[in-house]
């Protein structure tokens, strides 16, 4: 105790140089002994290394054994809770504790990121750059406040906890002159510093916090939540709510990509500008009709869209007569159904024919959309049409109405949503497997032989057999197509090409 009494004395009256002092700490204080310090001395003992790592700021090797005494006093001052009993502190212990705390690494602290403090004459370029950077001082420096007035051209802001004694206030109003907020008034440092403040901080909300995530969400918007917590844990030491990081998430994108509502009203301008460019490209538009309850407003209701480019229309006369139909989800604020038809060239490649927006697949929306089809991309008879067994295309390319209906239009299974649905009703993979081998078959003895093998084989389970009889071999079977499908099985060109926008979006 002497030993740091006398060096704490030598530091007061500056006898010793710096380098002295570092190597007295190092050589004669240990943790044990600096754990004996009463309080009040251990606030005392870390304001007096402060003060000397400010006199030697620029020689890091000197100040290491400070700064490693100056992190001891300050973990034990928070273990023994000593900085939030301020109504037991002294305004000067107050004011050396607050001096203390801008230089504590983020690991001693659990939070900090601020490299600047306010002061009056601060100026910045809007309100929401003043805000932003008034939530982050507080976040590092464990405080809170409260809005008092928020107006065009003012913003004034106080403690959150005036019943504790802390008078801080903060006053910024916007310049005319020089068109920026500057910080007008700045009252007495905070006093009720609250190191326990490590979840729910008031000003850590999601607006602070979008615009610390907005980069990282623009580069990766499928970032999990999870990431985007750790992130806000690293750098504030915070904990923060699932909630409240969705939320910031989803402002992130907004700000990043645009809003949802601002992106599907600028959907009508983008198909115009596209029209412009390319005469030739079709598209039509549905709107939705507004139900007696609701209040009605100037802009219409967005239902559903069809387009399809000149290029690709003009592509397809040249392709073979088939058209492979599906949808994919849409996320966001508002789902809804992406749907689109492909064909193949001679060549067996992928050509994109139309695309359209729904709200959802239904046998009438996907009815609209082989209407649209047929009167915007091609009348030509005997199209095959290949799909999954959805409820909705299966009633659709059956109603007269749609024109998909012999001979306009032949309907086909795809073989690969067809195998996946028999293996998940039957868990037999040999089954499986010759079930495939029969449908490729272009002979029809070489079909029947495997399907007697099939037979055999399923005579434990019946019901495989039934599954399969109940199907019309016309519509999945190579041998019974009458070549409608000109040797086209599947309709994975359309999962290849929803795969690709999904790579592309999560890209860009």
């Amino acid at each position: 105790m002497k030993r740091i009494m006398h060096i704490l004395t030598m530091m007061m009256t500056m006898t010793l140089t710096t380098t002295k002092i570092s190597t007295l700490v190092r050589k004669r204080i240990t943790s044990k002994k600096l754990h004996q310090l009463p309080l009040g001395m251990t606030l005392t003992f870390a304001h007096m290394i402060q003060d000397t790592i400010l006199r030697v700021r620029t020689m890091s090797k000197t100040t290491s054994n400070l700064l490693s005494m100056k992190r001891f006093c300050w973990r034990k001052l928070v273990t023994m809770n000593f900085t939030n009993h301020c109504q037991d502190m002294t305004a000067s212990t107050r004011r050396w504790l607050i001096q203390l705390r801008p230089n504590i690494p983020i690991n001693e602290l659990g939070g900090g990121t601020s490299n600047f403090d306010l002061e009056i004459g601060l100026s910045f370029d809007n309100k929401n750059d003043l805000q932003h950077a008034v939530k982050v001082w507080h976040v590092d420096k464990h405080c809170q406040y409260h809005a008092m007035e928020s107006t065009t051209t003012t913003w004034a802001i106080k403690c959150k906890f005036p019943q504790y004694g802390c008078m801080w206030r903060l006053r910024a109003c916007f310049r005319k002159k020089t068109q920026l907020w500057e910080i007008t008034q700045l009252d007495v440092p905070h006093t009720c510093i609250n190191l326990n403040i490590q979840r729910g901080h008031a000003q850590l909300d999601a607006n602070m916090i979008a615009r610390e995530i907005k980069s990282v969400v623009k580069a990766d918007h499928g970032i999990t939540i999870k990431a985007l917590l750790d992130i806000i844990k690293n750098k504030y030491g915070h904990d923060v709510g699932y909630k409240r990081i969705w939320d910031a998430k989803r402002k992130a994108i907004a700000w990043a990509f645009g809003d949802w509502d601002e992106s599907y009203a600028q959907l009508p301008r983008w198909l115009a500008a596209v029209r412009s460019k390319s005469p030739g490209t079709r598209i039509e538009w549905s709107q939705r009709q507004w139900r007696a309850d609701e209040i009605r407003t100037a802009s219409p209701r967005f239902r559903r869209v069809f387009f399809a480019f000149e290029a690709s229309i003009n592509a397809f006369k040249f392709c073979r007569p088939l058209l492979q139909i599906d949808a994919t989800f849409l996320y966001g604020k508002y789902s809804g159904k992406l749907m689109i038809a492909i064909s193949v060239d001679t060549n067996g490649h992928i050509l994109p024919v139309a695309f359209a927006i729904a709200e959802t697949e239904s046998t009438d929306s996907w009815g609209w959309f082989l209407r649209m089809l047929r009167k915007h991309v091609t009348d030509r008879e005997g199209i095959c049409v290949i799909s999954d067994r959805h409820p909705g295309i299966l009633e659709a390319v059956n109603t007269p109405i749609n024109c998909f209906c012999p001979p306009q239009g032949y309907h086909r299974y795809c073989l690969r949503r067809l195998l996946s649905n028999f293996g998940t009703h039957f868990k037999n993979e040999p089954l499986k497997v010759l079930l495939c081998r029969a449908v490729v078959q272009h002979q029809d003895r070489k079909f029947i032989a495997c399907m007697e093998r099939f037979t055999y084989l399923s005579s434990q389970t019946p019901q495989c057999l039934q599954y399969i009889n109940a199907i019309p071999k016309e519509l999945w079977t190579q041998a019974h197509d009458r070549g409608m499908r000109y040797g086209w099985m599947n309709s994975n060109g359309v999962g290849k090409y929803k795969v690709q926008i999904i790579l592309r979006a999560k890209l860009q």
